[in-house]
């Protein structure tokens, strides 16, 4: 009788233990691959991961796995930065849809409603510009059917000469909910002028939601116009659509190449 008693209680902790052990590794796994891919969409796709590690202070990629963290249900708490600097955007340019949108293949994707919930607790509470509630709830509206439109396109790129394509479905939409927070506190209106840490380059102005620069835009449309015949202009950076969409191809394109 004491055999089996032990049997069940040696059964029951594996039982028990075998799924933590399982779901650490998952998790340290998901961890390295969050902050590799953010430490290259930080730096450049063509960074390298050894001189960014020696950079002092280098909190980024912790930065935004806590988002992460936040957005895919791992936490509740979130700290939701304020930027330093904006710029006075006209409405209708930053609700400007994207007609580029429609020729892409690829359902159109649902978020998660507890995601959902996330996103719009970050807006209320985000200060944008002291925009009315009014505001947030349309920008909210906005942002949600941006993701829902561009998450599982299938976008058609040209590569070093090569025609390939790019699975939108492939970068969790709680990545970029967590670069997006960390780049610009959800403020559609934020504008930086930076200094790469890493070499000479003159000052460049990053800016919108995902914070691209005007050099990153100039990479993603070498790429993209050969395939398809469409060009960004810096302009279109302010458009919360657009901005989401070039943000979503550079993280496809670095996955693809880096990963």
């Amino acid at each position: 009788m004491k055999r089996v008693n032990r049997l069940k209680i040696f059964i029951f902790l594996i039982l028990i233990t075998v799924p933590t052990i399982i779901s650490v590794f998952l998790i340290t796994g998901r961890e390295v691959y969050i902050k590799d891919i953010s430490t290259l969409y930080n730096y450049g796709a063509n960074s390298d991961f050894k001189k960014v590690s020696e950079l002092e202070n280098y909190l980024y990629d912790d930065r935004i796995w806590e988002n992460y963290r936040f957005f895919s249900g791992m936490t509740n708490t979130i700290k939701i930065p304020v930027v330093e600097r904006t710029h006075d955007v006209d409405e209708e340019l930053l609700f400007e849809s994207d007609d580029c949108l429609d020729v892409y293949g690829g359902k159109r994707g649902r978020l998660n409603p507890l995601l959902v919930k996330k996103i719009r607790y970050v807006i209320e509470n985000a200060d944008i510009n002291g925009r009315s509630p009014f505001f947030k709830k349309e920008y909210g509206d906005r942002l949600i059917e941006a993701f829902e439109k561009i998450s599982k396109l299938r976008v058609p790129v040209n590569l070093n000469g090569e025609e390939t394509t790019l699975n939108f479905s492939e970068i969790e939409p709680e990545l970029v909910l967590s670069i997006i927070l960390y780049e610009s506190g959800f403020n559609p209106y934020a504008l930086a002028q930076e200094r790469s840490l890493l070499d000479e380059n003159e000052f460049v102005y990053s800016r919108g939601l995902m914070q691209i620069y005007e050099i990153t835009l100039w990479t993603l449309n070498h790429m993209l116009t050969p395939a398809t015949g469409y060009k960004y202009m810096a302009d279109d950076l302010w458009s919360i659509e657009k901005n989401i969409f070039l943000g979503y191809l550079y993280l496809s394109y670095i996955k693809s190449t880096r990963l």
